[in-house]
């Protein structure tokens, strides 16, 4: 069956399940998001760099690139990246960038 193939395990993650998990933690950043914003403009995008084991577990996260000044919330961004748990897969420790975007 055709259908079946997307319940193998694959070498590396895709593309949209790497979104999908992003989008999961993207609640958990949302509120560190609106509680720095008290009286501060962070509209902007913050880009960052995973390195996902196989396991699905989360090796490393890096801040590629912020156009929002609030460390804190980059900090808390980095966190919670950090804690996002992706599906397994069967190939060798990867690298994903992603993009998030506030307003």
């Amino acid at each position: 069956e055709f259908g079946q193939a997307e319940n193998q395990v694959n070498k590396k993650l895709t593309a949209r399940q790497i979104q999908t998990v992003i989008v999961g933690v993207q609640k958990k950043i949302r509120l560190c998001y609106d509680k720095s914003s008290s009286g501060v403009s962070n509209k902007g995008e913050v880009t960052v760099g995973i390195t996902i084991k196989n396991s699905g577990d989360v090796d490393a996260v890096e801040i590629k690139h912020s156009s929002i000044s609030d460390s804190a919330l980059n900090q808390c961004i980095k966190f919670w990246v950090g804690q996002a748990k992706f599906p397994s897969f069967d190939g060798k420790t990867m690298r994903a960038e992603q993009t998030m975007l506030f307003d």
